[in-house]
């Protein structure tokens, strides 16, 4: 009983020990959320990312490798050939006419979100990707609707790493004359055939106020391009050493059927 207000106290019924007890709160030893779950636990929560993006960490490969962001689509015109990349945030699976699995995806950026169409072809080759909460980047058809939105028909379905072998042309390493030396370019040479791929890569000498020159290279020292060698590249040379030229966005399959017809 409290003895100013002459009222009862819930603590004041219970025996000394068990209210010991109760102010005493074991908290549970629970691992603390990687990244990946605290962002999967806040959009689930709050239907938003509050600290970050899933993308944060690939933002910069992305940019590298597609064409548009999802936002940008608008700027494009209907029947436009595009790449984009992203996060698959829904996938319903049905049928086609034909009685073909094909599916309808949610692809999502950090600028927005569009709808995908992955018809049976395309889906067939990428239907196991799909489930996965990789970057992937979705090459295709942009196809307007009058309402003002717009839909991609998917034509090719890749991972992020994939992609960057897939859609790069070329790559070039830029040596600038004053921070060069042999062993920089053994380290350059070392990188260049630890990372030994189908992607061509050339040399170039640049001199202050007189221009550049190219470096003559075997044409065999060809490279896998990605994250692992640009960054091994730049820490060697000590600055932002490392190109690319990346192929234009082309809807494969119209390609191929033109081809065809001639």
């Amino acid at each position: 009983r409290d003895k100013e207000s002459g009222q009862l106290s819930l603590f004041s019924l219970m025996p000394e020990e068990t209210q010991e007890k109760s102010s005493t709160i074991l908290m549970p030893d629970i691992p603390e959320w990687n990244k990946k779950e605290r962002l999967l636990y806040e959009k689930e929560t709050v239907g938003f990312y509050i600290t970050g993006h899933p993308l944060d960490d690939c933002r910069k490969e992305l940019q590298q490798v597609v064409q548009s962001s999802i936002s940008s689509l608008n700027e494009c015109g209907d029947g436009a050939a595009v790449r984009i990349g992203g996060l698959i945030k829904s996938s319903k699976e049905l049928k086609s006419k034909k009685g073909d699995a094909m599916a309808f995806l949610t692809m999502e950026d950090t600028t927005g979100s569009v709808e995908v169409i992955a018809f049976p072809k395309v889906f067939a080759a990428s239907s196991h990707l799909l489930n996965d909460d990789n970057p992937l980047v979705i090459q295709g058809i942009l196809q307007k609707e009058e309402e003002g939105g717009a839909k991609l028909l998917a034509d090719q379905i890749d991972t992020l790493s994939d992609a960057w072998i897939k859609y790069t042309s070329s790559a070039k390493i830029e040596l600038i004359s004053d921070k060069v030396s042999r062993p920089k370019l053994d380290a350059v040479k070392k990188i260049i055939h630890q990372h030994h791929g189908p992607c061509p890569v050339s040399l170039t000498l640049h001199f202050a106020q007189r221009g550049e020159a190219d470096v003559d290279i075997p044409e065999d020292l060809t490279i896998k391009p990605g994250r692992e060698f640009s960054e091994n590249i730049d820490t060697a040379m000590g600055y932002g050493a490392g190109n690319y030229i990346m192929k234009k966005p082309e809807f494969e399959h119209r390609q191929k059927r033109k081809a065809a017809r001639n």
